[in-house]
């Protein structure tokens, strides 16, 4: 069974923040590619840096089995699952429509 993220410690401040910063995140996405135990995601110029620092610290805050790594420099994030979680990330990215079944 896959873990599932845990929203139930933010308070709605921080709910608010995280809707904001998961949809420009998904709104920037233009490539996922796979890497070791993960995926980067290339994301489009125009999404703001602060906006991603906030994504991957409340995605990570949500999802303790999530490692997030922001490069700013070229505009991408790195995701890696912990074994434990194993297939979560290609199950969420076939959701959104980001991977082919």
């Amino acid at each position: 069974m896959l873990p599932e993220a845990d929203f139930s410690s933010f308070d709605e401040q921080e709910r608010n923040d995280y809707k904001i910063a998961a949809r420009a995140v998904h709104e920037a996405i233009d490539t996922v590619e796979p890497i070791s135990a993960g995926f980067r995601f290339h994301l489009r110029a125009m999404t703001r840096v602060s906006l991603l620092h906030s994504f991957a610290r409340l995605e990570m805050r949500a999802c303790s089995f999530l490692e997030i790594t922001v490069h700013a420099d070229n505009r991408s994030m790195d995701i890696i699952e912990s074994n434990e979680a194993s297939g979560f990330l290609a199950s969420k990215l076939q959701q959104y429509g980001y991977l082919s079944h």
